[in-house]
């Protein structure tokens, strides 16, 4: 066999591996929706958050500073993945209407992620802890889907008004 049968027989090998490699390293790009599409969050949130500037997608925890008030607007979608959730040490003031309330889901929610190829379950994300200093805050007309324990607190001193807990894993509303 000569030098260049040698080649041609490698090259068939290897490009079948190599077209297997590309297709390996852009699944990820492919069959998740781009964080392009979503405004992402991670660290202390803004002052307010304005539904139209979202949806959220919420990469690692977010936080409400102390001695802060954080207000969310009706109609705000935030979208966490995994392991992610939003600690309260402030004020949070999540200001849903009955047409427009603010929801809190798992990235995978399909309702508020066409793009998602994943479905949403219990356990998709860590849910809301409002700790000790979180005195004041109120959740009017929220949605908290998907979450490990929905609103765990530290203080009773906080209102929640027609708010709707629903595939939550652990449990959907806590005060220890």
């Amino acid at each position: 066999m000569s030098n260049t049968q040698h080649f041609t027989s490698a090259q068939q090998f290897i490009h079948p591996i190599i077209v297997l490699i590309i297709i390996f390293c852009m699944a990820p790009c492919i069959f998740a929706r781009s964080s392009a599409n979503f405004t992402v969050l991670a660290g202390d949130l803004p002052r307010t958050i304005q539904a139209a500037g979202g949806p959220y997608l919420v990469e690692a925890d977010v936080f409400v500073p102390s001695g802060k008030t954080i207000i969310i607007e009706a109609g705000t979608v935030f979208l966490f993945k995994n392991f992610t959730g939003i600690h309260v040490e402030g004020r949070l003031l999540a200001q849903g209407t009955k047409l427009k309330p603010v929801i809190f889901t798992s990235e995978f929610d399909r309702r508020f992620n066409t793009g998602s190829t994943l479905h949403a379950n219990p356990y998709d994300w860590n849910g809301i802890f409002i700790h000790k200093g979180g005195i004041g805050s109120e959740l009017s007309f929220c949605k908290i889907l998907y979450s490990v324990y929905g609103i765990n607190s530290e203080t009773k001193f906080i209102r929640l008004q027609h708010v709707i807990f629903a595939e939550n894993g652990r449990g959907n509303f806590s005060v220890n």
